[in-house]
């Protein structure tokens, strides 16, 4: 078993990653929860998921 702790944030975007959205679909979502913070979400989006993907944590898949 792995334990990771997230921030509020991450922990966020970690309930996004369901295997149904796409990054982009992630995307849209937080940004139109915080409109504040647009222009800086798709990084730290990316970022984030990009980390959990190093922890092994998520992983990257093509949809059927």
């Amino acid at each position: 078993m792995t334990l990771v702790h997230l921030n509020e944030s991450a922990a966020v975007i970690w309930q996004l990653c369901d295997g149904q959205r796409t990054v982009e679909q992630m995307i849209a979502v937080l940004r139109s929860a915080y409109p504040e913070q647009s222009d800086r979400l798709e990084s730290e989006i990316r970022d984030t998921i990009r980390e959990f993907a190093a922890q092994n944590i998520v992983s990257f898949g093509v949809r059927s």
